[in-house]
């Protein structure tokens, strides 16, 4: 009975519901009619505050050579080939690294800083920086041992404020090898006749995403100074599910970045 008549009552009061019902079901006794009471959270009654005339700001920006340029050498960067150094040379700021390494913490070795053909980027700040600007100068099956400090609030709490050993061994050096920027290359990244005509398809794209940034402002701008001028209660539901929502998303992101939101309280 509830079911087929609730969604009428909905219908004939002309009401448009944000949350589920709660239900308080009267008594049911024989040969009475049966009653309930529907509790329901609805959509805020909004009087439309004049709209027309509202100030907007931006500044339209416009694709320039330069923010071309830096997109070409990122592309080239992306295709880059890592190759031996044919000549025997110490290491140098750039270089890819494959090395050993091991590492102790107060004369005791650290199960968890062991790497067998580790690749470090010197210079990159990827690894541990310090680590890495301590590789510079070396060779090609040499070996060293030096001690890296780390920060007081270093990630990894472990090490946070320690200082620990390293013992590596350098294996090989690679160095990052551009192609050149000429018709070849725009061939190989798709349908692309010359170079310049790669550069017009970034100059568009880059356009694109700057007409996009502005449209985006703007909206924001409309939509701050409408609320302003249109104040209303939320319904409670309506936050909870957005709460659940973002709770949701975060539990998700975590699992597939591998990590446990139960580990963070």
């Amino acid at each position: 009975m509830i079911e087929e008549s609730y969604p009428k009552a909905l219908s004939e009061l002309a009401l448009s519901p944000v949350s589920h019902p709660v239900v308080d079901p009267q008594e049911l006794e024989k040969g009475k009619p049966f009653q309930y009471h529907a509790t329901v959270e609805i959509k805020p009654d909004i009087t439309l505050q004049p709209y027309v005339g509202l100030k907007l700001e931006g500044k339209k920006g416009e694709a320039s050579d330069e923010e071309v340029e830096e997109r070409l050498k990122n592309l080239q960067n992306l295709h880059a080939q890592l190759k031996s150094v044919p000549d025997p040379r110490p290491v140098g700021s750039g270089d890819f690294v494959i090395l050993d390494y091991d590492a102790k913490m107060d004369g005791k070795p650290l199960d968890e800083a062991k790497g067998i053909d580790f690749t470090v980027e010197v210079g990159s700040g990827r690894f541990i920086p310090d680590f890495e600007e301590k590789l510079i100068g070396l060779k090609p099956e040499e070996e060293k041992e030096f001690d890296v400090s780390f920060p007081a609030d270093y990630g990894y709490s472990a090490w946070a404020g320690k200082t620990i050993s390293f013992h590596v061994k350098i294996k090989e050096i690679k160095e990052k090898v551009l192609p050149p920027l000429d018709d070849e290359f725009a061939k190989d990244l798709g349908d692309y006749p010359s170079l310049n005509d790669l550069r017009a398809k970034l100059k568009a794209d880059i356009q694109k995403e700057k007409d996009h940034e502005l449209d985006h402002q703007l909206k924001d701008q409309l939509v701050d100074q409408l609320l302003k001028a249109n104040s209303f209660e939320i319904p409670e539901s309506l936050v909870e599910g957005q709460t659940k929502s973002l709770v949701s998303d975060t539990k998700n992101r975590l699992a597939s970045q591998g990590m446990d939101f139960k580990a963070l309280g």
